[in-house]
């Protein structure tokens, strides 16, 4: 008798959100990465740094 089996689930990874560009943004003065905007300041998102923003 042979069984029968369910076949694997594939589960795909999630959808990326996409950003639109901000070409006001600022280039990041550590690392030079441009970065994003944070409510009214900018932070990088590679280093870190922001634009003064506490």
């Amino acid at each position: 008798m042979v069984e029968l089996t369910d076949p694997p689930v594939v589960v795909s990874a999630p959808a990326t959100i996409e950003r639109p560009a901000q070409l006001d943004a600022p280039m990041c003065f550590q690392c030079g990465n441009s970065m994003q905007r944070a409510g009214s300041c900018y932070v990088c998102s590679s280093c870190g740094a922001t634009s003064g923003c506490s």
